[in-house]
């Protein structure tokens, strides 16, 4: 991973403490997830990708690091977990399926026509 990319999430996560959006305890768990990383990025690395989108409009479209997603999850709206547990999408079963790191395996792949909600390694 490159030193700017690197600046940028970490400059992300105390933008999102500074508009009050994270505690200071996650923005700490945030960084403290950033400097446990590699510096090099290496394409063996594993992300989770969540895409969520309402009657042909996409509300959510995230790539997240593997190690981060645990802590990330608590930041997905309340209104986005409501709506995904009516559908039997349960986010803490999610972060257990994502332990199995099944390989661009659909952990969640729902389509009705007009809403998606789709998570998978990447």
């Amino acid at each position: 991973m490159n030193e700017k990319k690197y600046d940028d999430e970490k400059m992300r996560v105390l933008y999102l403490l500074e508009k009050g959006e994270i505690s200071s305890d996650e923005a700490g768990e945030l960084l403290d997830a950033l400097e446990e990383r590699p510096m090099e990025y290496k394409k063996k690395k594993k992300a989770i990708k969540i895409q969520v989108s309402e009657n042909g409009e996409e509300k959510v479209n995230i790539k997240v690091p593997l190690k981060l997603a645990k802590v990330v999850a608590r930041f997905i709206p309340e209104e986005a977990k409501n709506s995904m547990e009516k559908e039997g999408i349960y986010i803490q079963d999610v972060i257990e399926a994502l332990d199995n790191e099944l390989d661009e395996e659909p952990i969640v792949d729902i389509n009705d026509g007009s809403n998606c909600v789709n998570i998978r390694i990447v």
